[in-house]
């Protein structure tokens, strides 16, 4: 529709021309900012509020919807509104449901979407390549692109163990637990030819422990 209106004044339009459309956005008044395409259309980059100003990126396969990448949330074109949908509360996430560009309805977290957008790319696009999503301050429902990254599931795994071996063991091995670990150390290398540090061995040696921290988490 927005297309229909800003073309009537075409003429007055240039290329490289910002057009700004005042309109109501949930329930607040905002003003819209469009950029013409090279094939005549319009296409809306930011949005204005109180709050300041929220660049809007496209999204691959969704095109009804942008991605504001700062604050990880989503604008769905068609409803005119900031989407809000809410952690889920087995997993910590943020879920929504999107249509896609072939009609489809598709459960879709917010995360796969932010890096999406920033990507430019469909979404889980990044998994041929064995990577996934991670969130940096381990915040689940905080989907602002400068708290995602792309890893390896591995790297994922141990600053998940990093950060509950340093929780959970504040307190100086005593000599029998080096003693211990340097002798599981001497064993791995002999059994499996494989050069560990005490480090790993001390990972190890509180896997059990942190399986069961982590299925409280």
């Amino acid at each position: 529709m927005i297309n229909s209106i800003l073309n009537g004044f075409e003429e007055e339009i240039g290329k490289d021309v910002k057009v700004i459309v005042e309109d109501r956005v949930n329930g607040k008044c905002v003003d819209k900012v469009y950029q013409k395409n090279a094939d005549g259309t319009f296409e809306l980059i930011e949005i204005i509020d109180d709050a300041g100003v929220h660049e809007l990126t496209a999204i691959p396969n969704f095109s009804q919807y942008m991605a504001d990448l700062e604050r990880g949330k989503v604008f769905s074109i068609k409803a005119n509104r900031w989407l809000n949908p809410k952690p889920n509360k087995r997993f910590g996430y943020v879920y929504s449901t999107l249509i896609n560009d072939q009609k489809k309805s598709t459960a879709i977290s917010i995360h796969q979407v932010m890096m999406s957008a920033h990507k430019q790319v469909k979404p889980k696009s990044w998994m041929r390549f064995r990577l996934e999503i991670d969130h940096v301050n381990g915040v689940k429902h905080d989907n602002s692109i400068d708290n995602l990254r792309l890893i390896r599931h591995t790297e994922q795994f141990c600053d998940v163990v990093r950060k509950k071996m340093s929780e959970s063991n504040a307190k100086r091995l005593s000599k029998n637990d080096v003693r211990y670990l340097r002798l599981v150390k001497e064993v791995l290398q002999v059994k499996a030819n494989i050069s560990k540090t005490i480090s790993v061995i001390i990972i190890v040696k509180s896997l059990r422990e942190l399986i069961r921290q982590l299925k409280k988490s």
